[in-house]
């Protein structure tokens, strides 16, 4: 499982083959339930379920 370390890399390694631009866009994220506080967060953020019609960002 990579976290985002090997995307310098990754561009500097595109760019020297002779791309103008270089767009990294993070697509997931493993949460971990041991981790710190994300059991917590998990039990809050995860009781709904998904909907098509509501925000991610709706509370």
């Amino acid at each position: 499982m990579d976290n985002g370390r090997a995307c310098p890399s990754g561009e500097h390694s595109l760019k020297m083959a002779g791309a103008a631009a270089v767009c990294i866009l993070a697509i997931g994220r493993w949460i971990t339930v041991d981790y710190g506080d994300n059991a917590r967060w998990l039990s809050t953020h995860r009781a709904p379920g998904w909907d098509w019609d509501r925000c991610c960002l709706e509370a």
